[in-house]
């Protein structure tokens, strides 16, 4: 879910009965969400030139 207010949230929702399995097995995402939104904002204001 991205949210506009002065910038952009970002979460990550997990759900369902295999994630009690997979948890543990699963990466950090924090760096790749930082990517994403880096690499909107650079596209976006690219864009608004």
């Amino acid at each position: 879910m991205i949210t506009q207010t002065r910038g952009a949230l970002m979460t990550e929702r997990f759900s369902g009965l295999m994630i009690l399995f997979v948890k543990r097995a699963m990466p950090d995402f924090g760096p790749i969400f930082t990517r994403y939104a880096d690499d909107l904002r650079r596209e976006a204001e690219r864009g608004a030139q």
